[in-house]
């Protein structure tokens, strides 16, 4: 990016990380990146966004397809990558949803390629994965996707990661807290009961030790760390796993601040 990246370092004393880089003034920028997960959307006002899902599984497809058509959302699928990029040629869509893993073309070959395209450059790509470890997200990241989302997709996610990244103006109901989830779709149903589970009452912690090498992995960033360590609790014992979650989930988002809290919070 044709910046900097260096460190000064005293012995003895410790160390100065810094780094800079060159990047455009935007202007009068007006972007829309708020939305309330407590009152949920019902639809969208205005332009309609057209998004383009990229998933050779036709379920996983459905799912997405059919929730955001309930919220407004144009929506166009393609199985592979390589029908992808036909689709986005001919679309021109506003956002994609990318799956990684794909025959033909995958989603990382075929993010390349549209990053390599001066004409989709810029376009908002939020790769999907079942592989929610962190070296397949560093990976999307490094590859020029946008966002990272893990399957089964959380649909309030979903929405809050299409919202951060392109401008929409939401239509809320006057009294509501939930999402129009699909009707007898037992798998969205499942991703929204999975995302409710996260509430401090209803976790087991593992030892004070424990405890405590989660939170000096977390003040020093070694998220890497973080997942293997969480990996070798979660195989003491099930009990664990909705606290495993949670410390892989705010770490695979790099939430660093939030999983301190949630760590000392036990602690306490």
């Amino acid at each position: 990016m044709g910046g900097e990246i260096a460190v000064e370092s005293t012995p003895g004393q410790g160390s100065t990380f810094y780094f800079d880089i060159c990047v455009s003034e935007i202007e009068n920028a007006q972007i829309h990146t708020d939305i309330n997960l407590e009152i949920q959307p019902i639809g969208i006002k205005g332009k309609h966004p057209k998004v383009l899902v990229i998933d050779d599984n036709k379920i996983n497809r459905a799912v997405v397809v059919s929730y955001l058509e309930q919220l407004g959302f144009e929506i166009d699928e393609a199985s592979n990558g390589k029908l992808g990029l036909e689709k986005v040629e001919s679309i021109k869509p506003d956002l994609i949803l990318m799956d990684l893993v794909m025959p033909v073309m995958d989603g990382f070959e075929t993010t390349q390629a549209l990053r390599n395209n001066p004409q989709f450059k810029d376009l908002p790509i939020i790769a999907i994965s079942a592989n929610a470890m962190f070296e397949a997200q560093l990976s999307s990241y490094r590859m020029g996707c946008n966002a990272f989302l893990s399957k089964p997709i959380d649909l309030k996610l979903l929405i809050k990661s299409i919202a951060q990244l392109i401008e929409i103006e939401w239509d809320y109901p006057s009294s509501s807290s939930k999402l129009p989830l699909l009707t007898g779709d037992n798998q969205a149903q499942q991703i929204t009961d999975d995302h409710n589970i996260n509430t401090n009452e209803s976790i087991v912690a593992p030892s004070v030790e424990q405890l405590t090498q989660f939170i000096h992995l977390t003040q020093i960033g070694d998220i890497e760390a973080i997942i293997e360590q969480a990996e070798h609790i979660e195989a003491l014992d099930t009990k664990y796993l909705p606290f495993i979650k949670k410390v892989c989930e705010l770490a695979h988002s790099f939430q660093q601040h939030k999983l301190l809290k949630f760590l000392e919070d036990f602690l306490e």
